[in-house]
């Protein structure tokens, strides 16, 4: 199964007759979520949400639309899905996960770091000839 999110502008009443007089336009942003078979490209799933709903949030509810005894072989998704839930819930369905890793490891490596390196002391005392601009 295949996961992806893509943005819809929905227009009200109204919007023509502001872009035709040149009034304030009024714009509301949705996302659709589908979930198609990668083998036969049917959508087997979709959720409408709000522009700031990531597909990490959405992903459960798309598991919960698919009927309990249909099989998941694997699931495909971007690294917004790289979440200790999504991955419980793909594992819960018996599916593997096919999703590329997110920033979780690149944070631990990275508060390991900052938090092992030594602290910054600024230099004191004079500078020497080299620090200085303009000296050969």
């Amino acid at each position: 199964m295949l996961i992806d999110s893509n943005g819809i502008k929905v227009e009200g009443e109204g919007e023509w007759p502001a872009h035709r007089q040149g009034g304030p336009k009024r714009r509301v942003w949705r996302k659709i979520h589908p979930w198609m078979d990668e083998e036969t490209l049917e959508v087997r799933a979709v959720e409408i949400k709000a522009s700031h709903i990531s597909e990490a949030l959405v992903l459960p509810d798309l598991l919960k639309q698919l009927p309990v005894h249909e099989q998941v072989g694997s699931v495909t998704a971007d690294r917004a899905c790289d979440t200790r839930k999504c991955q419980d819930g793909i594992a819960d369905r018996g599916a593997h996960a096919v999703i590329p890793p997110g920033l979780r490891p690149f944070r631990a490596d990275l508060i390991h770091w900052i938090k092992s390196s030594p602290p910054f002391t600024p230099a004191t005392g004079t500078p020497s000839s080299h620090d200085q601009c303009g000296s050969t």
